[in-house]
């Protein structure tokens, strides 16, 4: 007989038991909703079977209808990605709901990150470290596009998780993870998250494709390296038609709002303004073509980025010799004058 919970202790912290779920008979224990959508409830769990005294896990509600089996299908593609989505543990189907559970991802969601930046609690990251998390979430989604035929769609602060063990971002949720040939069918609504959805999103006949990924993911950049919403806070709302001839001239270059790119060399303030300015796009015809000709612009920065510290470990080198000639030649005078 399963032993009844009131709390459970992780780490130095006692949480209270709300409820308990069975998936594929394995009980767990809820221990904070997340939230919910359209999707479903999103609930933080505890697997007391799991490990030596038991591990966190993330439970997904989702109703048994149409929309989610096109989404359950289209996770299946991306098993692959493990640096991009939390891992699928288990999954059950109900007459009226599918029951997931997912690994849980330790770490702030970047929202909060971000949140604590703000309010000066948290050290800002430096543009390279902000560049690095940048880049590397753009490199994870471009595998999804062609690895996988999966445009996400719903990129958010929220369902992005700060990794702490691996400094990456985590995709935590897939709610509105489309295959590229089924995008089209997308239902009302999905991927409309105001300012972190792309401008074409706003019209339900648009479909989903990489240019809606690849414009939140720079959004989302652009608000890491400055704290704030790029076009004066809209976001992608900056591009529906009701705003786009007020907006349009407005974005300000990243390189104006943060006080770091005044030590940063010429070409990489230059090639991070292009990158946004491309990424930001309000039309999909003027932002990157492909995904690997948006890489090759992340990548030639990250080249120039990294210049200067392949010949300060140069320098650093001639430095430690210069020092140690110094303290012989000063060891050799005093020991002249004695």
């Amino acid at each position: 007989m399963s032993p009844n919970f009131d709390t459970v202790r992780i780490g130095s912290e006692r949480l209270p038991v709300i409820g308990h779920r069975s998936v594929n008979g394995r009980r767990y224990l809820l221990l904070q909703e997340l939230g919910s959508s359209g999707h479903g409830g999103r609930f933080r769990v505890f697997d007391p079977s799991a490990g030596l005294h038991g591990e966190q896990r993330r439970l997904l509600i989702m109703p048994r209808n149409r929309e989610s089996e096109i989404q359950l299908r289209v996770l299946q593609r991306t098993r692959r990605h493990d640096h991009l989505f939390a891992h699928i543990l288990d999954l059950q189907r109900c007459r009226d709901e599918f029951l997931v559970i997912m690994d849980w991802v330790p770490g702030p969601t970047l929202r909060h990150y971000l949140t604590e930046v703000k309010a000066c609690r948290v050290e800002r990251p430096s543009v390279r470290e902000t560049f690095r998390l940048g880049r590397d979430l753009a490199r994870n989604l471009c595998k999804l596009h062609r690895l996988s035929f999966t445009v996400h769609g719903d990129l958010h602060p929220e369902n992005l998780i700060l990794q702490r063990d691996s400094s990456r971002l985590v995709l935590i949720d897939f709610g509105s993870a489309w295959g590229l040939e089924t995008s089209a069918r997308r239902f009302p609504g999905d991927g409309l998250r105001s300012i972190y959805s792309a401008p074409e999103l706003h019209d339900n006949g648009s479909a989903p494709q990489e240019f809606a990924d690849q414009f939140v993911a720079t959004l989302i950049f652009y608000e890491m390296l400055t704290l704030v919403v790029p076009y004066e806070g809209l976001g992608g709302k900056a591009g529906w038609p009701e705003h786009r001839d007020e907006m349009f001239s407005l974005l300000v270059p990243p390189s104006k709002l943060h006080p770091q790119f005044l030590q940063v060399p010429v070409a990489v303030r230059d090639g991070i303004d292009r990158l946004v300015a491309r990424g930001l796009a309000f039309s999909t015809t003027e932002r990157y073509p492909t995904s690997r000709a948006w890489l090759e612009d992340l990548d030639r920065v990250w080249f120039s980025m990294n210049e200067p510290i392949q010949r300060g470990g140069i320098n650093d080198r001639v430095s430690y010799w210069i020092a140690r000639i110094a303290a012989w030649l000063g060891m050799s005078i005093r020991e002249s004058s004695k």
